[in-house]
């Protein structure tokens, strides 16, 4: 199918460019001038740039491309299109990866002429798509896997808001970091960064005192007389009056 192209010529461009080229000539124009009228001459001839008319490859909507290139008519339906195309992707990927066919999957990197870790990505968020996210068709591969370090339950609430619209995807590292942050330790109750889904404790101490027992991590402080948490044996004073002793 030919696409009809409508062309708009613009005549001020042309006008100018002349107006130029006669004025060179006659070495009436200096170079800085020229330089001037050429800009002008640019963006009046930009109004009347060609404008293809074609159907969108996603809607099956007609609009007007701007572009030799362009095969959509909006963003909203590029960004449909790479999602249907990255879940496309992890299925053919994961059932090569089940079919048994190979023992690694450095194997079956090398056959497909992806990388180790691109390979894994798509195959866990494979599975934690047909785990968790039955339905969801609005999430790519790369918001599943950018929300990893939390909490199943946290990530699967995070990918069905991104799937509603309620959050953009390019808000995703935003909210991950933001729920990251507000992680409560159980021990001390002070607030801690998570950097991995299985980071519970907020110091090693913490994780000490919760597997031997209060007892050997608990210290009274020789100022103020209150119970804290040791971070080693021979710390004698709180946080608090660390900096006043």
């Amino acid at each position: 199918m030919t696409d009809d192209v409508e062309s708009t010529k613009s005549k001020a461009s042309r006008e100018l460019v002349d107006e130029a080229l006669g004025a060179l000539d006659s070495k009436v124009l200096s170079r800085d001038d020229l330089r001037k009228l050429l800009e002008v001459a640019f963006e009046s001839g930009r109004s009347g740039r060609k404008h293809i008319k074609r159907i969108c490859k996603y809607c099956g909507g007609r609009f007007r491309a701007e572009r030799a290139s362009q095969e959509y008519c909006s963003e909203k339906c590029v960004r449909t299109m790479q999602i249907r195309r990255g879940i496309e992707r992890e299925k053919r990927v994961y059932k090569l990866w089940t079919s048994g066919r190979y023992k690694t999957m450095n194997a079956l990197a090398d056959e497909l002429g992806y990388s180790l870790s691109n390979i894994r990505h798509l195959i866990d968020a494979k599975e934690f798509r047909d785990k968790y996210l039955e339905g969801v068709s609005n999430v790519s591969t790369r918001a599943i896997m950018l929300t990893r370090t939390l909490d199943d339950v946290d990530r699967v609430d995070l990918l069905r808001k991104v799937d509603a619209g309620e959050i953009k995807p390019n808000q995703i590292k935003d909210c991950v970091k933001e729920m990251l942050d507000r992680a409560i330790c159980p021990v001390c109750g002070k607030k801690f960064r998570k950097t991995t889904k299985a980071h519970v404790f907020c110091s090693p101490a913490c994780r000490g005192w919760s597997k031997k027992g209060k007892k050997r991590f608990m210290g009274v402080c020789v100022v103020c007389g209150k119970e804290f948490i040791k971070t080693s044996n021979s710390q004698k004073f709180c946080l608090e009056c660390r900096g006043k002793s």
